[in-house]
């Protein structure tokens, strides 16, 4: 990750540290196994799931719904870190 897309991330979430953005980029490249930039909707509720045990698969689908996708059914960079 070039420091371009950090501080192009940052802007776009200001209530992020760059550091934060830092491992959210990580861990999104960890997710993303075949690296095509996207990772499907039911991987991400998994992690979550992962990382938050208490979260509900249907809390964290609205959640995801909330955001803005632009490729159905694959949650992009930008989104992930929103």
């Amino acid at each position: 990750m070039s420091q371009q897309d950090i501080q192009r991330l940052s802007k776009k979430n200001p209530i992020l540290k760059p550091w934060d953005i830092e491992t959210l980029v990580s861990s999104f490249n960890g997710l993303d196994l075949d690296a095509n930039r996207g990772l499907e909707r039911r991987n991400v509720v998994s992690a979550v799931q992962k990382i938050e045990p208490e979260r509900q698969y249907d809390e964290i689908s609205s959640v995801l719904k909330e955001v803005d996708v632009s490729r159905p059914d694959k949650v992009e960079l930008d989104e992930f870190v929103e």
